[in-house]
Order: structure tokens, then C-alpha cells, then sequence
């Protein structure tokens, strides 16, 4: 009862005391760090879990189970997932796509739509952090707008590399600055676009090359969004199943042919003991015929 009895006598210290700590609260929020989880960049990640007294069956249904379905949700890039369990163990292994890595820096383009995001992590931050990104912000979406010039073609390619050459500069420094601004994130992140900083500018000297895989991604979007929500498949023919209609599905809506119709057809022709229509556009198709 002794701080109500306080507070009775010394109300204004404690309007005080609450105004500061509602002002700092609100400097706390707004200069939070804005990454959650951790930038994983290995090829295998093994998780453990231990939980005394359970059998292999019950970790596996209560823990492994659930576990699997949380990685698969939040962690990008995953080719499969195995998982053992034991009594009152189980092991994870998360084997992750790095087939990327194969190819020469050269011969590849990192996006710039992640870089974006990239961008803006490091600008939320703070301190050195903060300045740097909205610096890199700043540059790339000058970049961007010199590219939608281009397609729009009231930019020259030539004129556009000439503007590339001191703006790719300027990128290089900042990001070399970012790897020894003093801020650990920051610092590997900076650190990890340099290594790739030829694949930076791929789109610049080569036709054809867009800056960004949004197109691609909106391609496998209904794929990601499946996987996510759900708990995969249980067997070989499971999955090769899911392949075969999300291909169908993408496919014919590249073209805007209709799903339905095209299923149906599919199925009368199985029943008939005929092939199933082609997925190939009619002109493709028409091209074949003559050749």
C-alpha cells in the first residue's frame, strides 16, 4: 500500500513518471529493430528437439509434426524436409535449394525488388544504419526510374548505361561503407550483396535481362501460397500430382485458357483411352504441324 499512500502525496511525480515512460515507449517502438527472423544462407539446417518422457510416436505427431509445418512457413528456399524421431528426441534436417550458386556471378541477376526490402531493413535500424539505407533507397529507385524509361522507350539503352555507371558507383561505396558502419545485421548484409556485386547489373549491358523476378514470382505465387497453408503431401505420387496441376493451372493461365474446360477435356479424353488436349498455345502447335 506504500506506493498508493506515495503517490496520494506526490501526484505530479507520478503524471511525470507515466508521461516519460509513454514518450520513451513510443521512441522504442518507432526505433525497433524490424527483422524478426534470421537471414539463413547455408544449404542444411538441423533443428533438436527434446522433450523427456515422450515416445518416438507421440514426438513425432506433437512435435515433429508441428515443427515441420512452422519451418516450411517461414523459411524460404527449402528443397525438403526429414525428420527422425526418438524417445524424447526429435532431429529435423531443413535441405535448402542452393543451386543458384552453381552458376557464375556473371551469368546471374539478383532482384531488386528483394533488394528493396533489403534496403529498407537496414534503413529501420538506426544510427549509421538508418543513413545508409536511405541512401541505397534513394539510389535505387532513381535506378528505377531510369529503367521504366527505358521500357517505355523514351530512354536509350546507351544513354541509360551512361546514367548506370556513376549510380552503380555510388551503390558500391554505400554498400561498402554499410560493411563497416559498426552494426553486425547491417555489416552481413552489406557484406553478402558485395560478394554478389557483379549480378547486380546484369540488366544493364544485357538485353532481355529485367531488373527484378517479379514475373516470375507471380508464375509460382499459387505454389508458395499452397505450401504454406498446408501440410505438403504424404507420398511420392502426392507431390507429383501437385506438380502436374499447379503446371496445368499456370500454364493455361499464361495463355487465359479456361481451367475447367481444359480438365474436363482431359478426363473425357481419358475415359476414350485418347492423349489429353496440349498444353502448347494453338499457334505453337500450328508451327509444329507444318514443320
Amino acid at each position: 500500500m506504500w506506493i498508493v499512500k506515495l503517490a496520494l502525496r506526490r501526484p505530479y511525480t507520478f503524471v511525470v513518471m507515466a508521461l516519460l515512460i509513454l514518450v520513451l515507449g513510443g521512441l522504442s517502438i518507432v526505433s525497433m529493430s524490424t527483422d524478426i527472423f534470421p537471414n539463413i544462407n547455408i544449404p542444411v539446417v538441423t533443428v533438436l528437439w527434446q522433450y523427456g518422457g515422450l515416445t518416438p510416436d507421440d514426438m513425432a505427431k506433437r512435435i515433429a509434426t508441428y515443427s515441420e509445418y512452422v519451418t516450411s512457413s517461414t523459411v524460404d528456399n527449402i528443397r525438403t524436409i526429414e525428420s527422425q524421431t526418438l524417445s524424447g528426441i526429435s532431429v529435423i534436417k531443413v535441405f535448402r535449394y542452393s543451386a543458384y550458386n552453381w552458376y557464375p556471378v556473371r551469368w546471374r541477376q539478383v532482384c531488386w525488388s528483394h533488394l528493396l526490402r533489403d534496403f529498407e531493413a537496414i534503413r529501420g535500424r538506426g544510427g549509421a544504419s538508418e543513413e545508409i539505407g536511405a541512401a541505397l533507397l534513394g539510389q535505387a529507385h532513381q535506378m528505377f526510374t531510369w529503367w521504366h524509361r527505358v521500357r517505355d522507350g523514351t530512354l536509350k539503352r546507351s544513354t541509360f548505361r551512361s546514367y548506370m555507371s556513376p549510380l552503380r558507383r555510388e551503390v558500391e561505396r554505400l554498400l561498402d561503407a554499410g560493411s563497416r558502419c559498426g552494426m553486425p545485421t547491417t555489416e552481413g548484409t552489406c557484406r553478402d550483396i558485395l560478394k554478389r556485386r557483379e549480378a547486380l547489373w546484369t540488366f544493364v549491358q544485357v538485353e532481355g535481362v529485367e531488373p527484378t523476378n517479379n514475373t516470375a514470382e507471380r508464375s509460382i505465387r499459387p505454389g508458395v501460397q499452397w505450401r504454406k497453408g498446408s501440410f505438403g503431401t504424404q507420398s511420392e505420387a502426392g507431390s507429383r500430382f501437385v506438380e502436374s496441376m499447379m503446371t496445368v493451372v499456370a500454364t493455361l493461365k499464361q495463355q487465359q485458357r479456361n481451367v475447367l474446360e481444359y480438365l474436363t477435356a482431359a478426363h473425357e479424353a481419358a475415359l476414350r483411352g485418347e492423349a489429353a488436349p496440349s498444353l502448347l498455345p494453338a499457334c505453337e502447335m500450328a508451327s509444329q504441324a507444318v514443320a
